[in-house]
């Protein structure tokens, strides 16, 4: 889920990487940023017969999201997001779907313009619930440690399409540098510092 790959890869900080998350991209909940892609859903409109929604970025969102993420331009981001309520008593909504997207460019750890040609049917999962609710489940209830909130009575599903994009991409940076292990347990913090900092 979404928030659990937050933990691990927003919190990884690289002195020689041109290509890290700064505060403001790496908000946890997904709603709390102001958005480049807006498309909010009325939770209301949600029921427990899965709705399916598209999203398609413009031109001029897809260069937004550039400039947030750091990257030299994307050339285009499409998903089909999900939506259902799995738990009526407390309003629990699955929001589940793919995105792709095409002609990613960023600047690689060489200082080089690199192009990610094609992110493909790139699966992603997220729960939400209303804060209220978040607040009264038990810390060690490992079933929704991982929610988003609900604010606003509404989900925005531009915003969380765009922090999955952004957390695969910044996967692939890691994986780049030589510090991605398969081995790395969810939810450990990798702090990788600069001797000449210190």
């Amino acid at each position: 889920m979404l928030t659990a790959l937050a933990a691990v890869l927003g919190l990884c900080f690289h002195a020689h990487c041109p290509w890290v998350p700064s505060p403001r991209r790496t908000a946890v909940h997904l709603v709390a940023v102001a958005n480049e892609l807006p498309r909010p859903v009325p939770v209301s409109s949600i029921e427990r017969r899965a709705r399916r929604l598209a999203v398609e970025a413009t031109a001029e969102e897809c260069a937004a999201l550039a400039a947030r993420f750091d990257l030299v331009s994307i050339g285009s981001l499409v998903a089909n997001v999900s939506l259902s309520v799995i738990d009526p008593r407390r309003t629990r909504v699955r929001a589940y779907g793919q995105l792709s997207a095409r002609n990613v460019q960023r600047e690689n750890f060489a200082g080089e313009v690199t192009t990610i040609q094609a992110v493909d049917d790139l699966a992603f999962e997220t729960f939400f619930q209303p804060e209220e609710e978040l607040q009264l489940n038990p810390e060690n209830d490992d079933e929704f440690k991982y929610d988003e909130p609900i604010e606003n009575d509404q989900l925005d599903i531009g915003e969380m399409v765009a922090q999955h994009l952004y957390l695969h991409l910044y996967g692939l940076a890691l994986q780049e540098q030589s510090e991605w292990r398969d081995d790395l347990v969810e939810g450990t913090v990798v702090i990788d510092t600069n001797p000449e900092l210190e």
